[in-house]
């Protein structure tokens, strides 16, 4: 007898994504990746960041949140500041440690206003990816995926945190060219 939920592997670990609204409150470009990540599991070589996570590694979220720019779809970044312990220099989707008692979207809200002065109340969470071992840190990272329904200025509120490639340390990207929700990591399952 296995003490696993639905989605659920060794040690809790969540194997499959969730979808959260419904697709009247989206724009219809973020609906196919809504869709493909619902019930979804990670394939191929990304799988085994999931699986081989150890049973302890510390849990993280991340806030991948699109939006509406003036040219279509835009995500936002930023760029680690190049005297952080892991992924130095590096851009980023805004994230880290859940505090105790915190899910995954309260962590990836509270870590994207702490990083760039989001307001949390702007964003709709709209799906909750798979769970994600990254070596270098030692996280297993839970990706929420998020539309920003009311974009507002955004910049480093810690500059120690965000480096800056960008003045403000954190930025909207468009999406444009690489915008193709079929290449999605979590295709939809039959």
């Amino acid at each position: 007898m296995s003490d696993r939920g639905p989605g659920q592997g060794a040690g809790g670990r969540i194997l499959l994504g969730t979808r959260l609204v419904e697709d009247e409150q989206l724009p219809g470009w973020l609906r196919p990746l809504v869709a493909a990540v619902h019930n979804s599991e990670l394939r191929g070589p990304i799988a085994n960041l999931a699986h081989n996570a150890p049973v302890d590694a510390r849990r993280g979220s991340v806030l991948m949140l699109f939006g509406e720019g003036p040219r279509g779809p835009d995500l936002l970044l930023t760029e680690r500041a190049a005297t952080m312990r892991s992924h130095a220099g590096q851009p980023a989707f805004p994230g880290g440690s859940n505090d105790p008692g915190e899910d995954a979207i309260t962590a990836a809200l509270r870590e994207g206003f702490e990083e760039t002065g989001l307001l949390p109340e702007s964003v709709l969470p709209a799906a909750l990816l798979p769970e994600l071992f990254v070596p270098p840190s030692g996280f297993l990272v839970r990706p929420v995926l998020a539309y920003w329904r009311e974009p507002g200025a955004v910049w480093a509120v810690d500059p120690a945190e965000p480096a800056s490639r960008w003045p403000w340390g954190a930025a909207r990207v468009w999406a444009g060219s690489h915008w193709d929700p079929a290449k999605s990591m979590c295709p939809a399952t039959a």
